[in-house]
């Protein structure tokens, strides 16, 4: 310890009995006191930072393999494997070495579902339908914006077709986004006829079109 810090002093005694006495100076090194941290919790997809003090130089080792001589490490667009204690070996300018560690978090982005009751008729009610998440922001085709999780439009007109985007979020503010295709068909346009006028007695013909099934 350093408390063994000091002069030390032998005496030396010989076959004769005679004695003779010399020292030595001793120096004990303090240990580095080293510091890790991380900026964690953050989502998956996000730079996970780490950071170390105390010494100078460092030797990092983590989950998923991960090591590194960097002060402060960092790694890009980090995954869930990533999580797990981190450990920084600190060596000061005396060569003496001392470890500490760090515990790193990473919440998995929400798994964003959408859909919706598509394909629609021109002038029905379009439902949209998203999950995974607590908060959900939705955008699409004619400038469609909304923050309900399950929007309606109704009356929906042929500018409603096209993608529609929802960003999902969970309870750890992690994010992740998805898309659903709407379809909206325009209505038929019918026509009506017959061979009318006709005698009592004779024979009424009716002729429709514009569709594949017909309803008098």
């Amino acid at each position: 310890t350093l408390a063994a810090n000091g002069t030390y002093t032998v005496t030396v005694t010989d076959a004769n009995g005679c004695q003779a006495t010399a020292t030595t100076d001793v120096v004990i090194y303090p240990l580095p006191v080293p510091v890790a941290g991380n900026n964690s919790p953050i989502c998956a997809g996000f730079t996970l930072e780490l950071t170390s003090g105390g010494g100078t130089s460092y030797s990092w080792s983590g989950p998923n393999g991960f090591t590194s001589a960097l002060q402060n490490p960092t790694i890009a667009d980090v995954t869930v494997a990533a999580s797990g204690t981190y450990s920084v070996t600190v060596t000061d300018g005396n060569g003496c070495q001392a470890t500490t560690t760090t515990v790193v978090t990473i919440n998995p982005l929400p798994n964003a579902t959408a859909s919706s009751n598509s394909p629609q008729c021109l002038g029905a009610t379009l439902n949209l339908t998203a999950g995974g998440g607590t908060g959900y922001v939705w955008s699409g085709p004619n400038g469609f914006t909304s923050n309900l999780q399950n929007p309606s439009i109704p009356n929906v007109t042929l500018a409603a077709n096209g993608t529609y985007t929802v960003t999902v979020t969970d309870a750890n503010g992690c994010e992740a986004t998805t898309t659903t295709i709407v379809v909206i068909n325009p209505l038929p346009t019918p026509t009506a006829d017959s061979n009318s006028p006709v005698c009592a007695g004779s024979t009424l013909n009716l002729t429709a079109g514009g569709g594949t099934g017909y309803a008098w």
